[in-house]
């Protein structure tokens, strides 16, 4: 069984990165919540195409994937603010870059459970 894909992702992602419920955030929250959910399956790949979902411990399946595909959702909408990869905070003013691999958090998080790189 793969990871599945809730049926209100978008809201969710709206819900988590604070944002607005207008009908344009709507739809990008939705567009992001199924590139994160493709990022975080591709993730899941075995190298000889095999699908870990079944493989993983349950608290994992049920609780900690869910919650990373909205990490990596909130990383790509993070980029709709940041052109060229950089947002700026109005407290300091200083450029911050975001994040080029909308993964970076996720990948420590999962490496324990997926299978080694070289034997």
């Amino acid at each position: 069984m793969p990871l599945p894909i809730l049926p209100d992702g978008g809201a969710r992602v709206l819900a988590y990165v604070g944002a607005t419920a207008a009908p344009d955030d709507a739809t990008f929250a939705a567009e992001k919540y199924l590139e994160a959910h493709a990022l975080v399956v591709q993730l899941l790949l075995a190298a000889d195409g095999t699908d870990l979902f079944d493989k993983l411990p349950e608290h994992v399946q049920t609780d900690v994937l869910p919650q990373q595909v909205l990490e990596v959702a909130s990383k790509l909408w993070l980029r709709r603010n940041a052109p060229n990869g950089q947002m700026q905070y109005d407290m300091g003013g200083t450029t911050v870059l975001a994040p080029l691999d909308p993964l970076v958090t996720v990948r420590p998080l999962l490496e324990p459970f997926l299978p080694g790189g070289f034997a």
